[in-house]
C-alpha cells in the first residue's frame, strides 16, 4: 500500500521533471545545433523559423508535462479544470509570441523591398506586434471561458471617446503610415523642411519622424507636420546630388581660357575625390552679363547630398589656388550660390 501511494505521488512530479529536462535540452542544445546546420534551398528561412522558437520550447514542454501529469492525479474537478485552462492559456500566448515574431519579420522584409531600412521603421513593426498580440489575447481569453463580446462592445463604445481625446496622436499615427507607404521619405534620406530644419532621417515612429542634423543632434518632427509641410528630399529620385558654384568673370578675361581651366579643375576633383560622382560630368556655363562681370556657374556632382560638402570645399579651394598661382584676377567677386536640388533632389508638398 505504501509503495502504491509513493508511485502515485511521485509519478506526476517525475513526468513534469522529465518534460522540463526535455525542454531545456531542446532549447539549449538541439535548437542551436539545428539553427547552425540549417540547409536546403532556403537555409536563411529555415534558420529564421527555428530562431522564432527561442524561449518557448521549454515553456511548451513544461505545459505538456503538466497536462500529462494531471492524468495521474486525483485533484478536485474544479482544480483540474482551472489547471487545464491555465495550461491552454499559456500555450496560446506562447504561440502568439511565435506568430508575432514571424509576422514582424515578414513586415520587415516587405518594408525593405519598398526601399526602407528594415532596422529603422518601428511603426509598422509595433503595429503588427500589437495587432497580433491583441488577437492572440482575445483567442486565449475565449478559450478559457471568458467571453470577449462584452469587452469588444465596451471597446467599441469607448473607442469614440478615446479617438476624440487622442486626435493629435491618431493624426500623427496615420500620417506616419502615409509617409511610409508613399515612399517619399525613407530612413537614410537627406531632407530639408520648409521651416529650415535639415538632416538625415533616422527613423519614422508611430508619432514622430526623427532627423539627425549636422551637429549630430536629433530633431523630432511630428508625422502630421511632415505630411503637411513642403520638404526637399535630396536622395530622390536618385541619390547622386548635383550642385552649383557661381562666380563672376571680369570682362577683360579670355572666356575660352576661363572655361577650359575651370573644367580641368572640376574634372580633376571628380577623378580624385571619393565623394564625387564620376557619372556626373562637370560643366561650366556663362549665365548672364552684370556690371561687375559675367556670371559663371560650375556644376559638379557628388555621390549624395551628405558628401557634397567636401567636393564643394575642394572645388572652391582649388579655384582660389589657381587664381593666385596664375596671378590673374578674372574672378571677382567669388562666392558660392545657393544649393539647388538637381538630379538628386525632389520636392514634396
Amino acid at each position: 500500500m505504501v509503495s502504491i501511494i509513493d508511485v502515485r505521488y511521485w509519478l506526476p512530479w517525475g513526468i513534469i521533471a522529465l518534460a522540463v529536462a526535455a525542454g531545456l535540452i531542446a532549447e539549449l542544445i538541439a535548437l542551436p545545433r539545428l539553427i547552425a546546420r540549417a540547409g536546403g534551398r532556403h537555409p536563411a528561412a529555415y534558420r529564421f523559423v527555428l530562431s522564432t522558437m527561442r524561449g518557448v520550447l521549454a515553456l511548451w514542454a513544461l505545459a505538456a508535462g503538466i497536462d500529462v501529469a494531471l492524468l495521474f492525479t486525483a485533484l478536485p474537478p474544479r482544480t483540474d479544470l482551472y489547471l487545464h485552462r491555465a495550461i491552454l492559456f499559456i500555450s496560446i500566448l506562447s504561440t502568439t509570441l511565435v506568430a508575432v515574431r514571424v509576422a514582424v519579420a515578414f513586415v520587415e522584409h516587405w518594408v525593405s523591398t519598398i526601399g526602407h531600412s528594415r532596422q529603422s521603421l518601428t511603426l509598422f513593426n509595433n503595429l503588427t506586434a500589437v495587432l497580433i498580440a491583441a488577437l492572440g489575447l482575445l483567442v486565449a481569453l475565449q478559450s478559457i471561458g471568458i467571453s470577449v463580446t462584452p469587452l469588444l462592445t465596451a471597446l467599441g463604445v469607448g473607442g469614440l471617446a478615446v479617438a476624440l481625446a487622442l486626435q493629435d496622436t491618431l493624426a500623427n499615427f496615420f500620417a506616419g503610415i502615409h509617409i511610409i507607404v508613399s515612399r517619399r521619405l525613407r530612413p537614410g534620406d537627406s531632407i530639408r523642411l520648409q521651416s529650415g530644419e535639415s538632416g538625415t532621417v533616422v527613423d519614422i515612429t508611430w508619432r514622430n519622424t526623427l532627423v539627425r542634423d549636422r551637429s549630430n543632434s536629433i530633431v523630432v518632427v511630428p508625422n502630421n507636420k511632415v505630411a503637411q509641410t513642403i520638404f526637399t528630399n535630396y536622395d530622390q529620385p536618385s541619390r547622386p546630388y548635383s550642385f552649383e558654384v557661381t562666380f563672376k568673370v571680369a570682362y577683360e578675361n579670355d572666356l575660352e581660357l576661363v572655361e577650359r581651366s575651370t573644367l580641368e579643375i572640376a574634372q580633376a576633383i571628380v577623378a580624385e575625390l571619393p565623394e564625387a560622382d564620376p557619372s556626373a560630368h562637370p560643366t561650366v556655363r556663362f549665365q548672364a552679363f552684370e556690371d561687375a562681370g559675367i556670371i559663371t556657374t560650375v556644376t559638379i556632382g557628388a555621390r549624395s547630398f551628405d558628401s557634397h560638402g567636401p567636393v564643394k570645399h575642394e572645388l572652391i579651394k582649388r579655384l582660389h589656388r589657381h587664381l593666385h598661382g596664375e596671378g590673374d584676377e578674372w574672378v571677382y567677386p567669388f562666392h558660392a550660390a545657393p544649393e539647388p536640388a538637381r538630379n538628386g533632389g525632389s520636392r514634396r508638398a
